[in-house]
């Protein structure tokens, strides 16, 4: 499944990209005394990635290579593997339907096998229903992003990711995201900072799983 493309132009990069040396240390910077091991790391290469694929705008690059990889066409493709696992297709078929899929919403169906053709299915139709009807929205994917960046915080430094005021946002969780944002500006401004890590704290907790209180003893 390709997941890059080279862009040609004054310049050959590749897309979407992954965060430079010299980002990474300003990321871990902004975080000091902490140390970003290799695994978090990854886990921020891998938010940044889904980022820039969740902010993708009407690029012509874009959609040339990559035509499933807005909305609508994660849609197409996830609705043709449902029809192909309820009519029996062969697993061959399916293979290339599953190989069609972009980063972003083979991540939603996350590893299954075409032998199972009843499970795909319904891990299809769950991954479906998560995608917005709508096309790329830079400002949700903004708040996705630091959503996965609170939960990067808290894996390195052990703290829960918060806010502080002094006449305005400040805090380490914030300098965490800004040095983040920073090498993406055309994507990155599409909102307020104190807006959107409200926003995305507020649904980390919801998300959060809550500890059943212990039985008291019958005495």
């Amino acid at each position: 499944m390709p997941d890059t493309f080279t862009v040609e132009g004054r310049h050959r990069h590749r897309w979407p990209r992954r965060f430079a040396p010299e980002e990474l240390n300003a990321i871990g910077a902004s975080i000091a005394p902490h140390k970003i091991d290799a695994r978090n790391i990854e886990r921020l290469q891998e938010a940044v990635e889904a980022f820039q694929w969740a902010s993708s705008v009407e690029d012509k690059n874009f959609l040339e290579h990559f035509p499933s990889s807005t909305n609508k066409g994660r849609r197409a493709q996830l609705n043709l593997i449902i029809e192909l696992c309820k009519r029996g297709a062969p697993e061959s078929e399916i293979e290339i339907a599953l190989n069609g899929l972009d980063a972003i919403a083979s991540q939603l169906l996350g590893p299954v096998r075409t032998s199972h053709l009843l499970t795909l299915s319904v891990v299809a139709e769950l991954a479906l229903a998560t995608i917005h009807r709508s096309g790329p929205d830079p400002k949700r994917a903004r708040r996705q992003f630091i959503g996965d960046l609170a939960k990067i915080f808290l894996r390195i430094t052990d703290r829960l990711p918060g806010r502080s005021f002094f006449d305005q946002e400040q805090g380490d969780f914030l300098k965490f995201v800004r040095a983040a944002l920073g090498p993406f500006p055309l994507i990155a401004n599409q909102g307020t900072e104190a807006a959107d890590i409200k926003e995305a704290l507020k649904l980390m907790k919801r998300r959060k799983p809550r500890r059943k209180r212990p039985t008291a003893r019958k005495k």
